[in-house]
């Protein structure tokens, strides 16, 4: 599980612990975190139907766990990662 701080300096241990039964949790991490993975994957891609299709796989793996790897030492950090990862694997 996750200890670290997002950006925004707020815990994140509550955000992944309650992530599958809290939409308030996904809510926020949506609203924190959309505009810079998008803005990542679009800068990788520069497709528009290809980066909107990686941006729901990387919040899907999150809802579902896929990506939560304990060595990463932020949310930001780990979804920056998955995202990249995905990317990469789209093109």
């Amino acid at each position: 599980m996750l200890l670290s701080n997002n950006i925004s300096g707020k815990p994140n241990a509550h955000l992944i612990s309650n992530l599958v039964q809290s939409s308030d949790s996904v809510a926020y991490i949506y609203n924190e975190y959309a505009p810079i993975i998008y803005d990542t994957i679009l800068k990788i891609t520069g497709d528009d139907v290809l980066g909107e299709e990686i941006f729901e796989e990387v919040f899907l793996d999150l809802h579902t766990k896929k990506m939560l790897v304990p060595e990463h030492p932020t949310l930001c950090h780990t979804l920056l990662t998955h995202t990249f990862k995905l990317t990469l694997k789209h093109l």
